[in-house]
């Protein structure tokens, strides 16, 4: 497969001195909005170079201007009250099924404002690991109404840009790769004549996540990378942080573990000043990939340290998933007796949070377990077991996985359950969460 690779800033700096139009000669650029985007930030900053004013030596009047002063909170006022206004019309229009949204955003057309774009954008996150579907039905009115606000509205095609991105956050998040690739690439349009570079590495960082579910992990990794070098440049360490993980995230799944904790290592400056969920997710991804290099002693050490953290802040899935990764490092060290009793109490936290792929996960994991240790016959119950609690949650998008566990459960009954029939149906569950509909297909014989 072959992998885009952008320009840098010393490549780029090359076409400075050509004239705006020659740079469309180069095949790349031609087609790269975002190299084509960069570029034009480096032309911007060698013209204001330029400028004689940029080297005035002459000390800057920083007494206050009451007449500035005025204009600020007379615009911060008018900001608030339109916010205040738009989250009332948003408990509104948001009442009901979704499918009434749309109808009565139409019927009351005063209620088309930037802050109801605002406060759509935000009225997301309730909704985007509760009711996905709801997710994006909200970021496309956002979009609605901010595509058609009036051009002269200050910040208007940040906000567009704004609206574009959520909309591809939420798209991604119910497996819709290819429209939210596109959302994203909307939103680099909205910003390539007025963003700053700070909107752009939002886009960025967006279009790492969506492009790193489509497999596409080694080019998503350099993206947030770059997104991370830009939110450190203009002092915003919580984005630093995320793009950073982000990074270390996406190289652990090209299997670049050595790369990821290189990643991770960059955010020791700042360790004591994260969140403690923060610090808690860095000590976690570092135990993994120390797992895969083969490091179990410090893994084990870090995911420790993290589950204390999760415990410490009443994290209960992040302390279950911290608990399970701990448990498959037990199973690397063969200490399969120790990571048994482990994966059984995982396996009904799970199930009480409704989490139906870790189930179908750790089940698979037990039955690793039982084979090893010489009790095959009990992964029957085992696979039954889960297989019960798809049907008893009607979980329509478990059927892939009650296939797979069917296709377990037969071999185990049939006294033949081996290595192979487990790999198959791991790598099934690795890529479900990316695909949901995926059908498992018992490979032929």
């Amino acid at each position: 497969m072959m992998i885009e690779q952008h320009y840098d800033e010393e490549v780029l700096a090359a076409f400075l001195d050509e004239p705006s139009d020659a740079a469309g000669a180069d095949l790349h650029l031609s087609s790269c909005n975002l190299c084509r985007q960069t570029l034009g930030s480096l032309r911007e900053t060698v013209d204001l170079l330029h400028d004689g004013s940029v080297w005035d030596a002459r000390p800057i009047e920083s007494a206050p201007r009451p007449e500035t002063i005025a204009f600020l909170r007379n615009a911060a006022a008018r900001l608030a009250d339109e916010d205040s206004i738009a989250e009332q019309h948003v408990a509104l229009l948001l009442s009901g099924s979704r499918e009434e949204w749309a109808l009565r955003l139409n019927e009351h057309p005063q209620w088309h404002t930037a802050g109801l774009v605002r406060k759509l954008i935000a009225a997301t996150d309730r909704f985007n690991f509760s009711v996905p579907l709801d997710a994006v039905e909200v970021t496309r009115l956002a979009l609605s109404v901010a595509k058609g606000l009036p051009s002269e509205i200050p910040g208007r095609q940040s906000l567009l840009a704004d609206a574009w991105r959520e909309h591809a956050y939420a798209l991604n998040y119910t497996s819709a790769h290819r429209e939210a690739l596109h959302a994203v690439d909307q939103a680099d349009l909205a910003l390539e004549s007025q963003g700053s570079d700070y909107d752009r590495a939002r886009v960025l960082l967006m279009r790492a996540l969506v492009i790193g579910m489509m497999d596409r992990w080694p080019e998503a990794a350099s993206l947030a990378s770059r997104a991370a070098d830009v939110f450190q440049r203009f002092g915003d360490i919580r984005k630093y942080v995320s793009a950073r993980m982000t990074e270390a995230a996406l190289l652990y799944d090209a299997s670049l573990h050595r790369d990821a904790l290189e990643a991770l290592a960059k955010l020791r400056p700042y360790e004591s000043s994260m969140e403690p969920s923060a610090f808690g997710m860095l000590l976690h991804n570092r135990a993994l990939s120390h797992r895969e290099v083969g490091d179990f002693e410090r893994a084990e050490s870090f995911f420790i340290q993290a589950v204390s953290i999760f415990e410490r802040t009443g994290a209960i899935a992040l302390l279950s998933r911290a608990h399970w990764h701990l448990a498959r490092l037990v199973m690397r060290k063969a200490e399969y007796q120790r990571a048994l009793p482990l994966l059984d109490r995982l396996r009904d936290e799970f199930r009480e949070m409704g989490m139906p792929h870790e189930v179908a996960y750790v089940s698979v994991d037990m039955a690793e377990c039982l084979m090893v240790l010489n009790r095959s016959a009990e992964v029957v119950d085992l696979c039954r077991s889960a297989m019960s609690f798809f049907e008893s949650a009607g979980m329509s998008a478990g059927k892939g996985a009650m296939t797979a566990l069917a296709y377990l459960r037969e071999a185990a009954a049939g006294g033949n359950l081996t290595r192979e029939h487990l790999s198959d149906v791991r790598s099934f569950f690795d890529v479900l969460p990316r695909q949901p509909n995926l059908v498992f297909a018992s490979p032929s014989v």
